[in-house]
């Protein structure tokens, strides 16, 4: 008897924006790539569970990983033709959905839960309808209209000035929400005009695409801007057919949390709760990586002020009738400010991360041990396949000579170069050291 059916739905979460750019080289690399990052799903919530993902976990790191975690009762299904659009895969698949069915007949207290409540997913939800299986991400009915319009850019602009004119502790870079390019570029311009630094945000961008950052100090004149950012704007067809947020750019105090801490949290029908505080990772691009949490990952002082605004946050979008997971972005600048800039509707890259730490260590986990996730660390230039990618890091997996220490692999490309890692160790340094001897190993 499973508890938990998993649906790791992370390409559909974003499925209208990847549709736009599939026919490109890059376009066809980022779905494959989110593709991949549904194999986190398998570190979701705790044992007796069912996982379906697209495409199949590699059964070398899926059978490792159940012998690290300890679990006795997880499976893997995929549909038979598993791509961006898993819900419809589901819904198409018949054994597949026969196997819901079954499981949810033998268990009334069944659970489905996704990485995001798609369009999609609803529509699989609701067709399970007859049979006893419950979704504590799903909104009521009235307030299914959350899940986008808080993961959206503008969505989210409007919802938290309404909350900093009643909480000092709500700050929102100054900015404009903008219906097309012309009007992008006018009032980039008007940020320049002013000495100003400027961050563009397409409405539903997805891990960094669809962000893009003007320094005042790289341009000589303001016609020199202009042409940039309309060369930018026209280059990316993320920037086309929906609204786009012109904020000014907030220089980051990377000595606090690197500059770009987040925060998730669970809102549920009893009320939210915050899971955990994190440094994100981002490359130069402002893509995201991964993230750090645990023992001294963040500072206690910063840990209060996330919590005290995450509670704010949490509990508005409660009354809206939010439901589910969700993760706040800040920036913390160099006066020392903490501003907010984002939400996501969803679990997130660092919900994996969390709940391992949890499986592993219990509630103490964050007082206890340091972790650090990667996502999309490129190893090699060619592809190795699993067993020997995990030959290869054999020295240094967890739990190395049998301590609370090592690495992780939590997810393998089956079409690039690419690895997801957890590292866990005693302390910021130590982990850092793990993840240098990592790097060494692909370079023997």
């Amino acid at each position: 008897m499973f508890d938990t059916i998993l649906v790791a739905n992370t390409a559909e979460a974003f499925k209208e924006v990847l549709l736009k750019d599939k026919d490109t080289k890059a376009g066809a690399e980022r779905i494959k790539h989110e593709l991949t990052l549904s194999q986190r799903a398998f570190f979701w919530e705790s044992d007796d569970k069912i996982v379906i993902t697209p495409h199949p976990i590699p059964l070398p790191l899926f059978e490792l990983n159940k012998r690290i975690c300890g679990f006795k009762n997880v499976v893997n299904v995929a549909p038979s033709a598993g791509d961006i659009e898993l819900s419809n895969a589901i819904t198409g698949d018949k054994w597949l959905r026969a196997l819901i069915v079954k499981e949810a007949r033998s268990n009334p207290q069944l659970t489905m839960s996704p990485y995001a409540v798609t369009r999609d997913f609803l529509v699989l939800s609701d067709q399970l309808r007859g049979i006893s299986i419950q979704t504590k991400e799903r909104p009521p009915d009235k307030s299914l209209w959350t899940v986008a319009y808080l993961d959206s850019k503008a969505g989210f602009r409007a919802e938290m000035l309404k909350l900093a004119a009643q909480h000092r502790e709500i700050k929102v870079p100054q900015g404009f929400v903008v219906q097309d390019t012309t009007e992008a570029q006018a009032m980039a311009g008007w940020f320049y005009g002013n000495g100003q630094s400027s961050i563009l945000k397409a409405n539903f961008g997805e891990s960094g695409w669809g962000i893009a950052t003007f320094k005042v100090k790289a341009y000589s004149s303001l016609s020199v801007f202009r042409k940039q950012v309309k060369k930018l704007l026209q280059s990316d067809v993320i920037w086309r057919d929906m609204s786009i947020v012109v904020e000014q750019f907030i220089e980051h105090d990377v000595s606090v949390a690197g500059g770009s801490p987040s925060t998730e949290i669970f809102v549920g029908e009893e009320g939210i709760s915050i899971l955990y505080h994190c440094r994100q990772l981002l490359n130069e691009f402002g893509s995201f990586l991964g993230v750090e949490i645990g023992k001294d990952a963040l500072s206690d002082a910063l840990t209060r002020e996330l919590a005290r605004i995450g509670n704010i946050i949490g509990k508005w979008y409660g009354e809206l009738g939010y439901r589910g997971f969700f993760d706040i972005d800040f920036i913390v600048s160099k006066d020392g400010g903490i501003y907010v800039v984002e939400t996501n509707t969803r679990r997130t890259g660092g919900t994996h991360t969390y709940d391992l730490a949890k499986h592993l260590f219990g509630n103490e986990w964050k007082n206890e041990v340091y972790l650090l996730s990667h996502d999309s660390f490129c190893y090699q230039k060619k592809r190795m396949d699993a067993e020997k990618i995990l030959q290869k890091v054999s020295p240094i997996l967890y739990p190395m000579k049998g301590k609370q220490k090592g690495i992780v692999v939590t997810l393998i490309s089956e079409w690039s170069p690419v690895m997801g890692y957890i590292i866990i160790a005693s302390n910021p340094d130590e982990g850092r050291e793990l993840q240098k001897r990592l790097f060494w190993l692909f370079k023997k």
